[in-house]
């Protein structure tokens, strides 16, 4: 079963009734409940969304989001870090974040094709995006 990465792109979508993205990311997230497909993220994602939030929705909000996570973390590695990195350097033609480099190591490393998210990088890097 392929699994789905939760990147910040999506889970603030699903918090802010007011982002664009709002109504897709609920037809997403019923469609992944369907079918019932193991979802991760990292501890990066999960720091970098509180603060998302906790900068446009408040600090309660934020308390809110982070106390009502259930979905499995998966902790970045150092080597996740250092590839990180290195795609940064690398990639100098794009704007990738150290976050969202992460992030590629940590799918390439654990074989996950697909992101739940609304950040082009995710696609422009080469996985499928929900």
């Amino acid at each position: 079963m392929r699994r789905i990465f939760i990147d910040t792109s999506g889970f603030y979508a699903l918090v802010d009734r007011g982002d664009i993205h709002h109504e897709d990311a609920l037809e997403i997230l019923k469609k992944i409940n369907e079918t019932e497909r193991d979802v991760f993220t990292t501890d990066y994602i999960v720091a970098e969304t509180h603060a998302l939030i906790m900068v446009r929705k408040g600090h309660e909000t934020a308390r809110l989001w982070l106390r009502n996570l259930t979905v499995p973390i998966m902790h970045a590695s150092e080597n996740d870090f250092e590839n990180g990195k290195k795609l940064v350097l690398k990639h100098k033609d794009k704007k990738y974040s150290l976050i969202d480099a992460i992030s590629f190591s940590v799918m390439e490393r654990t074989g996950a094709e697909d992101a739940f998210a609304f950040d082009a990088h995710f696609q422009q890097y080469g996985f499928s995006v929900l």
